[in-house]
């Protein structure tokens, strides 16, 4: 695990001891590219992020906000189908990561 990952986890460890207790992460990809991944590859980006922000979770069960900003104008939200529109790595999470 990187230094970056690991001084990651210890903070989230002070700030909430209990390994069970559920993460809401909400970051901006982009700005933690850097300390996570060198790959210019979206894809591959995306996928490793997601790789450490399950890492950092641990045994934690890890939020991610997804929200669709068409909801407040239609009132019909699809979980299934309805693009996330708050950010690439919470779309990636609704096509690629379990419920």
């Amino acid at each position: 695990m990187s230094p970056f990952l690991e001084s990651v986890q210890q903070a989230l460890a002070e700030l909430s001891p209990d390994p069970h207790a559920p993460l809401l992460a909400h970051l901006d990809v982009f700005r933690a590219r850097a300390a996570i991944t060198n790959t210019s590859d979206p894809n591959l980006m995306l996928e490793r992020h997601m790789g450490s922000l399950l890492t950092i979770a641990g045994e934690r069960t890890l939020f991610l906000p997804i929200f669709n900003y068409d909801y407040p104008r239609t009132r019909v939200y699809d979980v299934a189908n309805a693009p996330s529109q708050v950010g690439v790595l919470t779309e990636h999470a609704r096509q690629h990561m379990p419920g």
